[in-house]
């Protein structure tokens, strides 16, 4: 998701933070100028202190001050996890920048390995890791996704599938044969970037 951070990005804020390392990595990749802010619902670790100007605990968006402005949002894994994404996506919008940006990703529930379970075993089956995960309270596909940031008035720049097994010969042979593109079914993750529409 690094890559998705525009480099005039001067502002960022890094939405589910956790242990720090994402906005630990980019500081390292563009330097002292990128000031890195986080959210973090949980008890804040020590280790993200040093890299973020700023940790604010509590949920998303209500403990981030209201005149705080960004130009980049990051919520990496973070949409599955909140009660009302559609408000948290509005939220974000009005506290970018001008020309600001917001990119994340989402487990992919259209994924086969989740389908074929639903539909040949009729197994749902929450787990402690993965696009089941038990923390999860909403899943998203890519329409569902892209029409939830259209919703909240933001313009889709970027919306595919990520994080694709390489190495499990079923996944080699499914990408032949599944219509293009495959990576909506094979993709266990679902990457974007959206901008802030000018208009309100």
């Amino acid at each position: 998701m690094l890559g998705f951070v525009p480099l005039r990005s001067q502002r960022v804020l890094d939405v589910g933070c956790d242990t720090g390392r994402f906005g630990e990595l980019l500081i390292e990749q563009r330097g002292p100028s990128v000031k890195v802010f986080g959210v973090e619902p949980s008890e804040i670790s020590s280790a993200p202190q040093d890299a973020y100007e700023e940790i604010w605990q509590g949920a998303f968006p209500e403990v981030v001050p209201r005149d705080e402005r960004f130009d980049c949002i990051a919520m990496n894994d973070v949409l599955e996890h909140i009660a009302d994404p559609w408000a948290a996506l509005a939220a974000a919008r009005e506290m970018l920048s001008p020309g600001g940006v917001l990119v994340g990703s989402v487990p992919n529930i259209r994924q086969i390995a989740v389908l074929s379970n639903l539909v040949l075993r009729g197994d749902f089956t929450y787990r402690e890791v993965g696009i089941l995960d038990r923390g999860h309270l909403r899943f998203f596909t890519q329409s569902t996704l892209r029409a939830a940031l259209i919703g909240a008035n933001l313009n889709v720049v970027e919306l595919r599938g990520s994080n694709i097994p390489q190495t499990r010969k079923m996944y080699r042979v499914l990408k032949q044969v599944l219509p293009r593109p495959s990576g909506e079914f094979l993709a266990r993750q679902i990457v974007f970037m959206a901008e802030k529409n000018p208009c309100p």
